[in-house]
C-alpha cells in the first residue's frame, strides 16, 4: 500500500494485530463481519478492522462492552443519523448490532492518511507566512467544518475530534471517522497512552474535566485542529496522560500571533473565541463560525483518480491457480519441495497472484514465508530478506556455499516468493538459481518451495533439469468477459440492469484485451466520465456505456515542473516520494500526475507493496531547475528513504546518492558504509570495497 500505517486510532487499510498477539474473540461479529485486526483497545471499547463476508467489503467495527443506557441511546442516534447522512466528509455507518453484553457499530472502511500525517506531506516550511499556510490547509478545514455541520444539523455531536479521527485522501479530501462515547473516556493502558500521546490536547476542557459534553465541545476541538494545521503545535501542550489535568488547569491558549506574526487579527479573534474555556463564551453554532471566517474562503482541491488511492479489486479469473498452489502446499507439508516459474507480460497480475498465494500460506499452513522483490533499479534488494548467511570477510573471496549457509537457517517447511525478477543482475540470479536447485534436491530436512516471477526469467539449466516433474511453469491468461463481470455490479437486480452490466463487461474485456492493468485503467477513465461508479472493491455499471472520444483536460501549469523534479530523483520513483517530497502543493502534483497518466507520459507499477511511476522518454522538457530546490528535494527524498526502511541494508546506496546530491557528505559517507557492510554480508566483496572507499572519502578526516 502507498499509505503509511496510521496511529492506533486511525482507519487506514493496514491494521495492527492484537497487542497480546492472540486472535480476537469473537472472530465473527453479527454472523457476517470477520475480524482481521485491532486498531485500538480500551477497558470498555475496542475499534476493529473486519471484512463483510457477504459483500466482500472492508469495514471498521466499534465494540462497546456493557454500554450504559446513555451510551446505547447515543449509539442508536449515531446509527440513525450516520446511516442516512450521505455526506462525503463523514464516514457512513452500515449497521448497529446490540447484543446481550456488547454493542457493535459498523462503518465502511476509509482509506487515507491521518490529519497529522497529511500535514507532514504539505510543503509548509517553518518560515511560511499565514497566506501560504492557509492556502494549503484552508480547503481541508472547510471540508471538516462542512462534515461537522452536517452532523450538528441532525443534533449529533462527534465528541472525538482529533488528528487520528480525520483521514485525508491523497487529493486532500478529509473524512470524519468514529464518534466519542462515555466508555472511551476510561483511562487506557500504558501502551495505549504512549500510542495516543500525539492526540492528547484536542479534547475540549469540559471533556477533560469530566463534565457533560455537547455540540459546543466539538467547536473547541475543531479550533484545536485548525490551530494545529496552521502552526504544527497543539493549543494545549500535553505529552502524556499523567499531565493532562495540569495542562488544562492553566485555562489559556498561546496566541496564534506568537507562532505566526502575520496572522490577521480578525482570524485570530475567531479562533480564540472558539477556544474559550467556557462553552457559553464560544460561537452559538458552526454556522456562526463559517460566517465569521467568510473573508478567508479558499478553493477546494480538484479530486484526481489514481490507482493507489482506492482499494484493490477482488482477484478474479485465477481460481485454478489458487487450487494449483494449494496442491503444491500439501506436497510441501508432506516433505516434497518444488519450483514455480510465473512468467507473464506486465499488467497480467503476477504480483496480485503471489500476494494471494502468500495470504493462503499464512491462513492455512504453518510454513515459514519469505517474500522479496527486485525494486526498480535495485536488483540486489531481492536478497535482503531470505538470503542472510553468516558475515563474510570483505577482503577475502566469498565462500562457495553462501546459499547453503543461508538456507541452513530454515528449520521447517519454507516458501520463498521472489517477484519482479526481470530486474535481476547476474550475482543475484546465481544465488536464486542455487536456491531453486536446493528446493528440488531430495532429502532436505527443511522442504522448500521457491516461486520465481517476472516478465522474463533467465534459464534455470544446467543446474536444474528442465524435465524435472517438480518444476512448474505458470502462464497467466487474459481475463474473460465473465471474469470482468465479477468486477461489476448492476445498479439493481432488474433484468435490464443485469444486461447492462454483462454488455459493459464484454465491451471492457474486448477493449482491454483482458489484461488486468489495462482494464483498471479503463475503469478509472469510465469512472471519471460518470459511466461507472466505484462501490467498495467493485464498480456499478451505469447506463450509456457507448465508447466515445475522451475530452482531455487542459495541460496543468505545473506539469513540466513536476516531471522535471521527478526525473531528477530517478528513472523510477515511488509515488509516495512524488506526493511527500516534491516542493509543490499536493493538489498540483496530483493534477499533473493524473493528466500525465491519461496522456501516457507516465506509467505506474506496484512492486513489493509500493507503487512506482516511470516517466516516458522525451516528455521532460529541457530546462534548468533551481539548484536550491534540487538540494531541498534530494534532502527530502533521502529522509523519506531512511524513514521507510532504506537506512540500512542493500538499498542504503540509493539513500547515500541523495544525501550526496543534497550536499550532505557526512550523511552520504555514513550511508555508503552501511551499504558496504550489507554487501559484505551477502558476499559481494568487490561492491563492498567500492562502497567503503566512497564512504571513507566523504567522511571528514580525523
Amino acid at each position: 500500500m502507498l499509505y503509511e500505517k496510521p496511529g492506533r486510532s486511525g482507519w487506514g487499510f493496514e491494521s495492527e494485530e492484537s497487542s497480546s498477539g492472540e486472535p480476537y474473540s469473537p472472530a465473527i461479529v453479527a454472523g457476517r463481519y470477520r475480524v482481521t485486526g485491532v486498531l485500538s483497545r480500551r477497558p470498555r471499547s475496542d475499534v476493529l478492522t473486519a471484512v463483510d463476508v457477504r459483500e466482500d467489503r472492508q469495514v471498521v467495527v466499534k465494540r462497546i462492552r456493557f454500554p450504559e443506557r446513555a451510551t446505547s441511546s447515543r449509539l442508536r442516534q449515531a446509527h440513525q443519523v450516520l446511516s442516512g447522512l450521505r455526506v462525503a466528509e463523514v464516514a457512513p455507518v452500515r449497521e448497529l448490532h446490540e447484543g446481550k453484553s456488547d454493542s457493535w457499530l459498523v462503518w465502511d472502511r476509509v482509506a487515507g492518511l491521518s490529519l497529522r500525517q497529511y500535514r507532514e506531506t504539505l510543503p509548509i516550511s517553518n518560515g511560511a507566512d499565514f497566506e501560504t499556510r492557509w492556502g494549503y490547509i484552508g480547503p481541508v478545514f472547510d471540508a471538516i467544518l462542512h462534515g461537522l455541520e452536517s452532523m450538528h444539523r441532525s443534533r449529533l455531536a462527534h465528541l472525538a475530534l482529533k488528528p487520528s479521527n480525520v483521514l485525508v485522501s491523497p487529493d486532500g479530501n478529509p473524512v470524519l471517522v468514529d464518534i466519542g462515547v462515555e466508555e472511551d473516556a476510561e483511562a487506557p493502558d500504558e501502551e495505549q497512552s504512549a500510542a495516543d500521546a500525539q492526540d492528547l490536547g484536542f479534547t475540549s476542557p469540559e471533556q477533560a474535566n469530566g463534565a457533560e459534553a455537547g455540540i459546543l465541545s466539538d467547536q473547541w476541538s475543531l479550533a484545536a485542529l485548525l490551530y494545529f494545521l496552521l502552526t504544527g503545535e497543539k493549543p494545549v501542550q500535553v505529552e502524556d496522560a499523567a499531565e493532562l489535568a495540569r495542562a488544562y488547569e492553566r485555562s489559556q491558549v498561546k496566541s496564534l500571533r506568537e507562532h505566526l506574526g502575520d496572522t490577521p487579527e480578525q482570524f485570530e479573534e475567531v479562533v480564540l473565541r472558539m477556544l474559550q474555556w467556557e462553552p457559553g463564551d464560544r460561537f452559538e453554532d458552526l454556522a456562526s463560525v463559517r460566517a465569521a471566517l467568510k473573508g478567508f474562503d479558499s478553493k477546494r482541491p480538484v479530486a484526481a483518480s489514481q490507482f493507489w488511492a482506492v482499494a484493490p479489486p477482488p482477484l478474479v479469473g485465477r481460481d485454478p491457480f489458487l487450487a494449483f498452489f494449494a496442491k503444491r502446499m500439501r506436497e510441501l507439508e508432506a516433505g516434497v519441495g518444488c519450483v514455480l516459474q510465473v512468467i507473464a507480460d506486465e499488467g497480467y497480475g503476477k504480483s496480485r497472484l503471489l500476494a494471494a498465494w502468500e495470504e493462503s500460506v499464512h491462513s492455512t499452513s504453518t510454513a515459514t514465508v519469505y517474500s522479496a522483490s527486485c525494486q526498480p533499479s535495485q536488483p540486489r534488494a531481492v536478497l535482503g530478506r531470505w538470503f542472510q548467511p553468516p558475515s563474510c570477510d570483505p577482503d577475502a573471496p566469498p565462500p562457495q556455499d553462501l546459499v547453503e549457509q543461508a538456507l541452513a537457517r530454515f528449520d521447517g517447511p519454507t516458501v520463498l516468493f521472489l517477484d519482479a525478477l526481470e530486474e535481476l543482475d547476474s550475482i543475484s540470479w546465481a544465488r536464486i538459481h542455487r536456491a531453486a536447485a536446493e528446493a528440488l534436491r531430495t532429502g532436505r530436512d527443511a522442504p522448500l518451495l521457491v516461486v520465481l516471477a517476472g516478465r522474463q526469467l533467465p534459464e534455470l539449466a544446467p543446474r536444474i533439469d528442465l524435465d524435472d516433474p517438480r518444476l512448474f511453469t505458470v502462464a497467466l491468461p487474459p481475463l474473460s468477459p465473465a471474469d470482468v463481470a465479477e468486477l461489476l455490479r448492476p445498479e439493481s437486480r432488474e433484468s435490464d440492469d443485469i444486461a447492462v452490466r454483462d454488455s459493459a463487461a464484454s465491451l471492457f474485456c474486448e477493449e482491454s484485451g483482458g489484461i488486468p492493468a489495462v482494464l483498471l485503467a479503463t475503469f478509472a477513465r469510465e469512472q471519471r466520465e460518470g459511466r461507472l461508479q466505484r462501490d467498495g472493491r467493485r464498480w456499478i455499471a451505469r447506463v450509456g456505456h457507448g465508447l466515445k472520444e475522451q475530452v482531455m483536460r487542459a495541460r496543468p501549469r505545473q506539469l513540466d515542473e513536476v516531471l522535471t523534479l521527478l526525473s531528477a530523483v530517478g528513472e523510477t520513483v515511488e509515488v509516495a516520494i512524488a506526493l511527500r517530497c516534491l516542493p509543490l502543493a499536493m493538489a498540483d502534483v496530483l493534477d499533473a500526475l493524473d493528466w500525465a497518466a491519461q496522456n501516457d507520459l507516465i506509467r505506474y507499477r506496484v512492486v513489493d507493496d509500493r507503487w512506482y511511476l516511470s516517466i516516458a522518454e522525451g516528455c521532460v522538457r529541457p530546462g534548468e531547475e533551481q539548484p536550491v530546490r534540487l538540494v531541498t528535494l534530494h534532502e527530502a527524498v533521502a529522509r523519506w528513504l531512511e524513514e521507510h526502511g532504506e537506512c540500512d541494508g542493500l538499498c542504503a546506496e540509493r539513500t547515500a546518492g541523495h544525501w550526496r546530491a543534497a550536499a550532505a557528505p557526512r550523511l552520504a559517507g555514513q550511508a555508503y558504509l552501511r551499504a558496504a557492510r550489507a554487501n559484505g554480508r551477502i558476499g559481494s566483496n568487490t561492491e563492498a570495497r567500492r562502497l567503503a572507499q566512497l564512504g571513507r572519502t566523504l567522511l571528514p578526516r580525523g
